[in-house]
């Protein structure tokens, strides 16, 4: 170049002067999705002067490690699933007190050709049920109960484009339930008559405060069906939703820089009460509200509190589900980019393992914590029948239920009279729908003071001991755990949150469980080492496993 006239002598002599560096690795792309949507916020012009650092570097929230060990997750639900028609996963997880991003990953491959690129973390799609702990958090806001009995029967509403008919996951109709195991099990009937009671435009108010921003249309547009999630939302909205539970019911948005200190939280508005988010929360973790519509064994239980609900929109097409502790929220979607169904994958089966062990992985970094309890939020606790939420009377089945002061139930049950179960009028249609489709309509099992069998089918939906559907034919048994299983006690966990739940079925009566000949009050087992007997005891029989916690 000197040689060329293009270098002077003296820019020729600092040239000879100057070391050479060898060329390093190329830095590695990680976290794809996340860098690039940063690198846009981070383009934004009122963002460019403090997001950037002084070295021109940005700084993120993000857990490299979590983020990597998610990813393994993400990739691993797909290869699972690949034979049952899924090709697609995503998942983000939000430290609830900070707001910030810890972990994003929108596909399971980046690379992998265009599809990889797409971002279901930021990509809406129908969430189905996953929207329902927000209509029923307005709905207690509005002076509904856990205890309120909702109709669950066939009914039909008029539309704008005709008969609306809502139907149940499991294609049946439950009768009386109460709003704790309506959103527990995630009835679809219940919720569409509580959209109705409130209004569309009520529901659609509160899920804008949710942050949904992504439902543009109107109340008109979306009908009742925005109660089984009939518009389409992120997952990340979905997950800061979900995480103004843990916040008190309060919405705030999310960070995808570290907070330098205490500061300003930001913009923020009211979702619900402080009151009505503990009972939601309380809801969402209670195992037996799970049992009537998914059984006993589930992806859910996890030996310390976790609040969860999953979704599936209409032909199998989307799986969603999320997770609160009151650390952390983590939300997963998965499905297929192109809409293509998959093949009977529910958000229990599909979704809901991939939500199971991504908690787990974050949980090994961040304790999960312990919600604000009902109590702690200011509820009264109060004995209601199970079957009428009314106070339980003699002879009825009985449960501890959560009230807002000045809402607990003022008279006794009504249903149960002189060992008969009388049952309001609009139940009777269903009561005979039942008692002709007998023990395949409803869960059976023995009922006590009943005069029938469609009573009894009522003794175990709403009042007896959870149990599985064959229980019958096996008698009485313990479910968990099993005769031999070993466990570990989780790392970074509370010990008073490392316990596994104890679950018998075949009993129509109380349950009395000990560990090691001693008493157990409260049906779940710490997870203390060493090897443990645990019995169980009812009117129906008796069982016994032997475990072992390395």
């Amino acid at each position: 170049m000197r040689d060329a006239g293009f270098l002077t002598e003296a820019d020729f002599a600092r040239a000879r002067e100057e070391p050479l560096r060898p060329r390093g690795e190329a830095t590695p792309f990680v976290a794809p999705h996340f860098t690039t949507r940063v690198l846009q916020w981070a383009d934004d012009s009122s963002l460019a002067v403090s997001a950037v650092g002084a070295d021109g570097s940005l700084r993120s929230s993000l857990d490299l490690a979590l983020q990597t060990a998610i990813e393994a997750e993400v990739r691993h639900t797909v290869d699972v699933l690949h034979d049952r028609g899924v090709r697609e996963a995503a998942a983000v997880v939000i430290d609830n007190p900070t707001g910030e991003i810890l972990a994003w990953v929108g596909s399971p491959d980046f690379w992998a050709d265009t599809a990889g690129q797409t971002d279901m973390v930021v990509s809406p799609r129908q969430p189905g049920s996953a929207l329902k702990p927000f209509l029923y958090g307005r709905a207690f806001d509005r002076g509904y109960t856990p205890a309120t009995v909702m109709a669950d029967v066939a009914r039909s509403y008029q539309t704008s484009i005709g008969l609306y008919r809502p139907r149940n996951y499991d294609h049946r109709y439950h009768g009386p339930v109460r709003i704790r195991e309506a959103l527990g099990s995630s009835y679809n009937v219940p919720a569409v008559e509580m959209a109705e009671r409130l209004g569309a435009s009520s529901v659609l108010d509160a899920l804008h405060d949710a942050g949904f921003a992504s439902l543009r249309q109107s109340a008109d547009h979306y009908g009742l069906g925005i109660a089984l999630g009939n518009g389409d939302v992120s997952l990340l909205e979905l997950a800061n939703a979900y995480r103004s539970l843990a916040t008190g019911g309060v919405w705030h948005p999310v960070r995808w820089r570290p907070l330098a200190g205490p500061g300003d939280p930001g913009r923020s508005r009211r979702v619900m009460s402080a009151r009505s988010a503990a009972l939601i929360l309380d809801i969402l973790a209670d195992p037996e509200a799970r049992v009537p519509g998914f059984g006993i064994s589930t992806p859910f239980d996890f030996g310390f509190p976790v609040a969860v609900k999953t979704g599936t929109s209409r032909h199998f097409t989307d799986n969603w589900a999320a997770a609160v502790a009151a650390r952390f929220t983590v939300a997963v979607w998965v499905g297929n980019f192109d809409g293509r169904p998959m093949e009977g994958v529910s958000g229990i089966t599909g979704a809901g393992p991939l939500l199971h062990r991504a908690v787990l992985e974050v949980a090994k970094r961040y304790p999960p914590g312990a919600f604000v309890t009902p109590r702690e939020a200011g509820a009264v606790q109060v004995e209601i029948c199970r079957l009428s939420g009314k106070r339980a009377g003699a002879r009825c089945p009985r449960a501890s239920e959560w009230f807002a002061p000045g809402t607990e139930p003022a008279d006794s049950c009504d249903w149960h009279v002189d060992g008969k179960l009388v049952l309001p009028a609009p139940y009777t249609e269903w009561l005979a729908q039942s008692r002709a489709a007998g023990s395949g309509g409803v869960v059976t099992e023995a009922g006590e003071g009943l005069d029938d069998q469609a009573g009894r089918m009522l003794a175990s939906q709403s009042g007896g001991a959870p149990q599985a559907r064959d229980a019958q034919s096996h008698g009485f048994r313990i479910l968990s755990p099993r005769d031999g299983d070993r466990y570990s006690v989780p790392p970074s966990v509370d010990p008073r949150y490392a316990t596994i739940a104890l679950l018998a079925a075949g009993a129509s009566s109380r349950v009395r469980w000990t560990v090691d000949d001693r008493a157990v009050a409260v049906p779940r087992l710490p997870l203390v080492r060493g090897a443990h007997v645990i019995r169980a005891e009812s009117a129906q029989g008796s069982d016994e496993v032997r475990i072992r916690v390395d």
